[in-house]
């Protein structure tokens, strides 16, 4: 099921599909929450039957000359030459993800995770999609499509769950620390942007 415009992401729903994906490549959830560590991402991704290709200047375009390659000649035509972060091709049983190789590792990073995230709770039958690269907003995103509002917020689960957004953001909601140093510890920490840890810590729920 995916919610329609308007509502929020089923979060009961995400955080299963996220265990569900952490647990079956044989990693402890529960452990990697409770180890301060960032998520090993690529690793987790390496036990499924997901093909990761980083690629310079990604494009729909590149993405069909790459399937053309290997045979597959079935990916929907798409005229724009613009520069995408991600893209997922596949089905129920294998899925190829592509990665803009000129993004930012962080970047990268959120790309990955946003695509296992369509992987998980989207792959009912043939799978497409693509993630355009972001552009510096100044306010919370409104999605028109409720797939990809779940998609980032499978990424954030996955990536900073809040058992390893706690080390920074309880200091900072105890006033211990500033808003600046606790993003900017909290990006390191978990690998993820700045913008990514910022709105994370002030989704934080103890905050008041």
């Amino acid at each position: 099921m995916v919610n329609v415009p308007g509502t929020a992401p089923d979060i009961t729903r995400i955080r299963s599909a996220v265990a569900a994906f952490v647990d079956g490549a044989g990693f402890d959830w529960a452990a990697l929450k409770g180890s301060r560590a960032a998520v090993p991402l690529a690793e987790i991704c390496e036990s499924h039957s997901l093909c990761l290709v980083e690629m310079s200047r990604l494009t729909h375009a590149s993405v069909g000359r790459h399937m053309a390659g290997l045979g597959v000649s079935s990916l929907p035509a798409e005229p724009s030459r613009c520069q995408i972060a991600g893209y997922i091709f596949g089905d129920v049983n294998r899925a190829f993800i592509f990665i803009n190789r000129d993004d930012p590792f962080a970047r990268r990073r959120f790309s990955l995770a946003h695509e296992i995230g369509h992987y998980m709770l989207h792959r009912g039958g043939f799978l497409a999609r693509a993630t355009a690269r972001p552009k510096p907003v100044l306010v919370e995103m409104e999605y028109a499509d409720p797939r990809e509002a779940e998609a980032d917020a499978f990424a954030a689960e996955i990536l900073m769950p809040w058992d390893l957004v706690a080390p920074d953001a309880m200091p900072l909601h105890r006033g211990e620390i500033g808003p600046e140093r606790a993003v900017t510890r909290l990006a390191a920490r978990l690998q993820v942007s700045r913008q990514a840890a910022s709105r994370r810590l002030r989704e934080w729920p103890g905050a008041s």
